[in-house]
């Protein structure tokens, strides 16, 4: 989940693009500002955050290895 214009999520999608240059990666973007004012309140002061499954990770000053963790972790990878 991110908000347009905003830079953490901008750094979150590079961040995500580099890691897909190792490791195969579906990456969607999903502008919180298009969806229902309830969902839109949940993510608003949490974007960036990345979706795998059910999990979630408020992704805002991560480095690539943290992130790379996270997913390892969240797709079940050791």
């Amino acid at each position: 989940m991110e908000k347009a214009e905003c830079h953490l999520c901008a750094e979150a999608h590079r961040a995500l693009r580099r890691i897909a240059l190792e490791r195969p990666l579906d990456i969607e973007r999903v502008d919180i500002l298009g969806l229902d004012e309830a969902t839109r309140g949940r993510y608003l002061l949490r974007v960036p955050v990345l979706v795998v499954g059910g999990q979630e990770l408020d992704a805002a000053g991560l480095d690539d290895a943290a992130i790379l963790r996270w997913l390892q972790q969240a797709g079940g990878e050791a």
